[in-house]
């Protein structure tokens, strides 16, 4: 079975406070070309995407340049672990779960933030994974780290020190999944593709689960 992971991308998407909105802008119709096409405008860390090290790394790679088989994950951990607004993922939420996680997996943690997402501080108020958590993941060598908000950090830590530890160690970030709660088995499989935008911090993905 294949599970969508992935925000629909509309001028409704929600956006990290300072980013663009999303338009798409009718380019062609129809009626005068002979066929219909959109222009877009939008941030590359719009909806569900990817975080490339370049994001907060003055010479990480960018989306272009990361290997393709790290967009493929053949092991892949969900950790349900609710938590509430600015609340921290800390090291023994990860721990309590008796995971066996090795070099190549990646982890993904469900923390019910999805169901939060008509709220109007959504975008700023979401919890997020401590970094002595992320630092133990770093350890594990582990491909990417995925979550259910907006961000890894929590919205109060304007500092982004989560996104440092994890980008600094070539960990891959995805961010803002949904339908996790469709998920009922681990590890699965997990598709996480970006497009190969030259130069960019990020790009949007279509995040596949396969269980």
């Amino acid at each position: 079975m294949i599970i969508d992971l992935t925000q629909s991308i509309s001028p409704s998407l929600k956006q990290f406070p300072g980013s663009p909105n999303v338009h798409f802008i009718k380019w062609s119709k129809y009626e005068f070309e002979g066929y219909n096409l959109e222009a877009m405008f939008l941030s590359t860390h719009a909806g569900t995407h990817m975080d490339a090290p370049s994001h907060f790394i003055k010479d990480g790679d960018s989306i272009d340049k990361i290997e393709v088989n790290r967009f493929y994950s053949a092991r892949t951990h969900l950790i349900n672990i609710e938590k509430n607004r600015n609340e921290l993922i800390t090291l023994d939420d990860i721990l309590l779960n008796e995971l066996s996680i090795s070099s190549g997996d990646s982890v993904v943690f469900s923390t019910g933030w999805e169901k939060c997402y008509k709220l109007d501080d959504y975008m700023y108020s979401n919890p997020g994974l401590s970094p002595d958590a992320a630092k133990y993941l770093v350890d594990k060598k582990i491909n990417s780290v995925v979550i259910d908000c907006p961000s890894i950090d929590p919205g109060k830590d304007a500092s982004f020190s989560t996104h440092h530890v994890l980008l600094n160690n070539n960990i891959l970030i995805i961010e803002n999944v949904c339908n996790l709660n469709k998920i009922n088995k681990s590890p699965f499989i997990l598709l996480t593709v970006p497009l190969k935008l030259v130069k960019s911090t990020g790009s949007p993905i279509r995040a596949l689960a396969i269980v």
